[in-house]
Parts: C-alpha cells; sequence; structure tokens
C-alpha cells in the first residue's frame, strides 16, 4: 500500500512540474494562430450576421459555403451578434494576457486551457447578459428591429473583454437578491465561521502569492 501510494506522489509531483514548465514554441506559436483564426471567424460571422438597416428589408443570406446560405431572423441575428462580440472582446482580453506573458518569458503549461476557454465562456456570459438587458429593459413583444445591433455588439464585446467584473457584479446582485436569512442560523457551518474562512483565505493567498507561475493571466 506504501508503495503504490509513493508511486503515485511521485507520479503526481511529476505531473506538477511538468505543468510548471514554461511553454515551448509550438505551444506558443499553436496558441497564436488560434487566436488569429478565431478572431477571422468571429469577424467573418459578425459581419455576415449583421441585419439591414431597415426593419422592413429583407435580411441578406449569410452564405457560408456553396449550397447552404441560411438566413435567420433578426431577433436571431441579434443573439449571435452577441455572441460572437462576447468571444471578439474576451479574445482582446485573452490576447493581451498572452502577448505580455509571453514577452516577459513566463507562461507556462498549466494556463493553457485558460486560455483556450476563455473565450467560450466570454461568449456564454455576454449572450446571458444580453438575455437580461432584453428581458429587463424592453417590455414583452418589443420587435426586433427597435434593439439596435451597435448596442448590443458595444455592450456584448465589453461583457467578454471585462468578464470576470461582470461576473464578479452579477454574483453581488444574486448575493444580496436572493442569500437566505436561514443561512446564519445553520448547524452545520465550518467552525470558527468567518474568522476561520479569513485564515484560510490569507493562507491560500500568501502560499499563492510566493509562486510566481501560478498568477492569473
Amino acid at each position: 500500500m506504501r508503495v503504490v501510494l509513493r508511486e503515485r506522489a511521485q507520479a503526481d509531483a511529476f505531473q506538477e512540474t511538468q505543468l510548471n514548465q514554461p511553454l515551448g514554441r509550438a505551444g506558443i506559436l499553436g496558441l497564436a494562430v488560434f487566436f488569429v483564426l478565431l478572431a477571422m471567424i468571429a469577424v467573418v460571422f459578425l459581419i455576415g450576421l449583421w441585419p439591414s438597416p431597415s426593419a422592413n428589408a429583407p435580411q441578406t443570406p449569410f452564405y457560408l459555403f456553396p449550397g447552404f446560405a441560411p438566413n435567420p431572423p433578426r431577433e436571431v441575428r441579434i443573439a449571435l451578434i452577441a455572441l460572437l462580440s462576447g468571444a471578439l472582446g474576451s479574445l482582446l482580453h485573452v490576447t493581451a494576457s498572452f502577448t505580455s506573458y509571453v514577452g516577459n518569458r513566463q507562461l507556462i503549461r498549466s494556463w493553457v486551457l485558460w486560455y483556450v476557454l476563455r473565450p467560450i465562456s466570454g461568449m456564454v456570459l455576454a449572450l446571458l447578459v444580453y438575455f437580461l438587458i432584453r428581458a429587463g429593459f424592453f417590455p414583452p413583444g418589443t420587435q426586433g428591429d427597435v434593439i439596435s445591433p451597435y448596442g448590443v455588439a458595444g455592450i456584448c464585446g465589453l461583457v467578454g473583454m471585462f468578464s470576470k467584473q461582470a461576473t464578479d457584479k452579477l454574483k453581488e446582485v444574486f448575493d444580496h437578491l436572493f442569500s437566505p436569512k436561514e443561512d446564519a442560523n445553520r448547524v452545520d457551518k465550518l467552525a470558527g465561521g468567518p474568522s476561520a474562512t479569513s485564515a484560510a483565505t490569507t493562507t491560500i493567498t500568501t502560499s499563492t502569492t510566493s509562486a510566481p507561475t501560478a498568477r492569473n493571466p
């Protein structure tokens, strides 16, 4: 049993060491190509799906390839614009972080997945914010021609760019609105209350700060 535990600990230590290694040239080039391709695809789709300026004018089909030219209605186009704008905003944040860490030679392998998935989280968050704005500021039955695609693209692009701040603000709103009053009377809470949580947070922060390779891009 001890041999198995020792081998498992050695394997975990080896994996952690590998993840903390600097990202090589192939990985850096692969991420750069991924960012460029994703930005080009998002821009092409954004231009192709942009609705007609007049609500009465017919929408132009989006020719993806010969024989396939989808022509979604204006409502669907604006929702897709929210998605694509969120992706572009996230890409702007991600590429700024990427170039900064590559320039300082501090990019490590463990952050590759963060760079790949960050645009996806920006897209989903931007679409969610669009739905909230659509439901909160426009009465039911509002036609899609009332909504400006420029405003949707601008707001959702900023949401994707500052997705962490947007998530923190949404969490703050939900904590204020939906925090249960019975939570303070729970009998199974951790001993020590907030002081224990603060101590644990301080310990984690101290250990994280001492390792520069674990910083968040």
